[in-house]
């Protein structure tokens, strides 16, 4: 993923830091329109 790709020294995995991003990368998308492709049968 991108803390891997660029090198970066990880957090811990389910610490505090990975959660406060996911809370904000979450707040940045709210009220934006999902777009996906559509599905065929």
């Amino acid at each position: 993923g991108c803390v891997r790709d660029t090198r970066a020294e990880s957090y811990a995995k389910g610490g505090p830091e990975f959660h406060a991003l996911e809370l904000y990368v979450a707040s940045r998308g709210n009220g934006l329109s999902v777009e996906a492709p559509s599905i065929r049968n």
